[in-house]
């Protein structure tokens, strides 16, 4: 019946965009491996949940009085259809949907292309100095410091870039708290609560004053008068958007 396919592409267009809704919000611009798991497990349930939509609509359609009422628009429907030939249905109902779903897709595979190349541009007249691919881009230290932080085991990555801050971040949620050296002190990332506990007992200790740490993926930078934080994810967003500039 008419309604009853009304209904299955009424229930498929749901799961559709809410598996779309889901990505943006667990998976784009967000960091870790945990994001692809809660991303398809809801989005399998989700699925299951659509099927279940699908049965539940096959049997709400073939109730008594419902069955009737939705035969009754079936066949005035099949009516109407008889006077319109397939191809100009085709070409007035399905054909427009067809269009603006392609202009949507390139458009969008246009964007990604154009983000992606200015993102390059802004890597070669920025960051010259960006290690070779299969190269580590968090390397020992072994730099002068221009004052003491003692207790510190330093490493090297470049926090003002997108590729530095992302692999500072994931060496922090395996190795624990991360420090390098910059021109007038230090910078550090965390990734949980044992790197912040870790990095706001050796400010203590260096008599570096600070505002509460926040618990969660955090970028600090140090200097000796004071210690500055921002979380891994507002620093990564603002660096992505001077590369969209």
């Amino acid at each position: 019946m008419i309604v009853e396919k009304i209904l299955y592409f009424f229930v498929a267009l749901t799961v559709i965009i809410a598996i779309f809704t889901l990505f943006n919000a667990v998976v784009y611009k967000k960091y870790g491996k945990m994001k692809w798991v809660k991303f398809i497990s809801l989005s399998v349930v989700f699925i299951i949940a659509g099927i279940g939509l699908f049965f539940l609509a096959h049997y709400f359609v073939y109730l008594p009085y419902v069955n009737g009422f939705c035969r009754f628009i079936d066949n005035i429907f099949r009516a109407f259809l008889k006077y319109l030939p397939m191809f100009s249905l085709a070409l007035w109902f399905i054909g427009p949907f067809v269009l603006v779903s392609v202009i949507i897709a390139v458009g969008t595979i246009i964007e990604k292309i154009q983000i992606k190349a200015k993102y390059r541009k802004w890597e070669k007249n920025n960051q010259p100095e960006l290690t070779t691919e299969g190269e580590e881009n968090i390397i020992p230290n072994t730099e002068e410091v221009q004052f003491s932080l003692d207790g510190a085991v330093l490493t090297e990555f470049k926090y003002e870039s997108v590729f530095g801050l992302q692999k500072a971040y994931e060496l922090s949620k395996a190795k624990g708290l991360q420090i390098s050296k910059i021109d007038d002190g230090f910078v550090a990332v965390y990734a949980n609560k044992i790197g912040m506990d870790d990095l706001a007992n050796l400010l203590n200790e260096n008599n570096i004053p600070f505002e509460p740490l926040p618990n969660r993926p955090t970028l600090t930078v140090i200097h000796p008068d004071g210690a500055m934080s921002v979380t891994v994810k507002e620093s990564l967003e603002k660096l992505k958007g001077k590369i969209s500039k």
